[in-house]
């Protein structure tokens, strides 16, 4: 498995959160090429849409061994939005690719998507990249999967997705369940746990 930006790994191991579970705090990825950046976290790498076959190459050149992409088949039609062929360039690349649609009427969001995603994302070695068009329901769906999955507090895997690509996504609907929690008053700020 290649080794993804060295530093980068030990700097996120560093900032690795109390009471986490394990899970480092996402580290921005200076990448271009994918519509709402790309976060590290572990081995996971969260982004919106690949734009482009340079980033598909970077993908396979960084060790991704699995995409996971949350966007429907509707989302993938428009290629104003898609600008290339992702399942066949990943195809090329030997990069095994997952179709996971999520959002919007035909694919609600749901514990059967976590669920879903949780076992394709055990079954992978290296690198995987989650992502849907922001990069919002990809780090939702983490989040989601962080709660269901991993044990972990509401409240601080939300203050993990904070440090990612957060914004406004229904992470309600991948724990079918109305929540309460707190949201850090600055998102871009250090992460701190209580």
């Amino acid at each position: 498995m290649k080794c993804l930006y060295p530093v980068l790994l030990i700097t996120a191991l560093s900032l690795q959160a109390p009471g986490t579970k394990g899970e480092q705090v996402p580290t921005r990825l200076d990448w271009t090429g994918f519509r709402g950046g790309a976060y590290l976290t572990d081995n996971l790498i969260l982004t919106g849409q690949p734009l482009s076959e340079q980033a598909m190459q970077r993908l396979s050149a960084e060790g991704v061994s699995t995409i996971i992409n949350l966007r429907t088949p509707e989302e993938m039609a428009d290629t104003t939005s898609t600008p290339i062929n992702e399942a066949m360039l990943s195809d090329q690349l030997g990069i095994r690719y997952i179709e996971l649609p999520s959002g919007g009427p035909e694919y609600p969001f749901s514990q059967e998507t976590v669920r879903q995603f949780a076992q394709a994302y055990s079954k992978t070695e290296g690198h995987v990249l989650l992502h849907c068009n922001s990069g919002r329901r990809a780090t939702h769906l983490w989040i989601a999967y962080l709660v269901a999955y991993r044990n972990m507090d509401i409240n601080e895997a939300v203050l993990l997705g904070q440090s990612a690509n957060f914004g406004h996504q229904p992470l309600e609907g991948y724990l079918e369940s109305n929540l309460e929690y707190r949201l850090s008053k600055e998102p871009s700020s250090p992460l701190i746990l209580e």
